[in-house]
């Protein structure tokens, strides 16, 4: 957020996608296949199964607290629709 902040006014921007649409932006350069075939899953549902495990097993445990980084690249201008929130930070 801080390089954000350096060139002016940043805005955070919350999106509800679709998952196969979120799993295609979170990896633009290689199928999902490509990710199987080498024994590896997506970086996204990673994160998400990590913190839905760890959830299960200490359930006073708040997923909120946790960051996560996981960048989406999308080809296309995302739909106006998949817009639910903009705030300036």
């Amino acid at each position: 957020m801080k390089l954000l902040e350096e060139d002016g006014v940043s805005y955070l921007v919350k999106v509800a996608i679709l998952g196969q649409e979120a799993l295609n932006a979170a990896h633009p350069h290689f199928s999902m296949e490509d990710l199987r075939r080498a024994g590896d899953v997506p970086n996204i549902i990673d994160q998400i199964i990590s913190v839905w495990s760890f959830e299960l097993a200490h359930p006073g445990f708040d997923p909120a607290t946790q960051q996560f980084d996981v960048g989406l690249v999308f080809e296309e201008n995302v739909p106006a629709e998949w817009i639910e929130e903009i705030s300036e930070r």
